[in-house]
């Protein structure tokens, strides 16, 4: 990731959010040329590749008013197009692959090194969420991952922002206890 590529990424995308339409196509376009082979090489399903592109696209648009433009570009956008994948790749497993669970099919990705970020804190993360209820999981992903505000969630999924505080509030207690943290922050 250039430097040089995220400030002209950060700058069409702060022109995206005012409204400047050709900028924020021109963000679009860069981007799935951009995000095509990073899926491809975590992803070797290439009749899909068009498809979870697509979909990490209807992510980031979806959540573009919560991008702080003083903030870099780049590592934002990853972290919401590996989420996007790790979704689209559970999906996959369930439909195509109904004899093998999904567990094992991304420690297998991360044994091979096909999953971002796949260190040990990573894993850890992400089996603690896949043992949240759906809501919570729901309610930490889009607060936390995709960083969208209490009002933004709440209008996203059509719950009252107080439905919503306290779900996240119980996703937040349930992924402390799994992942071992006591309320301070430490193990």
């Amino acid at each position: 990731m250039s430097e040089e590529k995220d400030i002209r990424f950060s700058e069409l995308m702060r022109k995206g959010q005012q409204g400047d339409a050709v900028a924020y196509h021109q963000l679009l376009s860069e981007l799935s040329i951009l995000f095509k082979p990073y899926v491809v090489k975590r992803f070797r399903a290439s009749d899909e590749t068009d498809e979870v592109v697509q979909d990490i696209l209807l992510a980031i648009h979806q959540s573009r008013q919560s991008y702080d433009p003083n903030k870099p570009f780049l590592p934002w956008a990853y972290t919401i197009a590996r989420y996007r994948l790790i979704d689209h790749l559970r999906r996959w497993s369930r439909t195509r692959n109904r004899e093998v669970g999904i567990e094992g099919v991304l420690d297998t990705m991360a044994s091979e090194g096909l999953l971002p970020g796949d260190d040990e804190m990573d894993q850890q993360l992400e089996e603690a969420l896949s043992n949240l209820p759906e809501q919570q999981r729901k309610m930490v992903t889009l607060l936390k991952i995709e960083g969208l505000s209490i009002k933004e969630t709440s209008d996203k999924l059509g719950m009252s922002e107080s439905a919503v505080k306290v779900s996240a509030h119980r996703g937040y207690q349930k992924l402390r206890k799994i992942l071992g943290v006591n309320d301070s922050g430490n193990p």
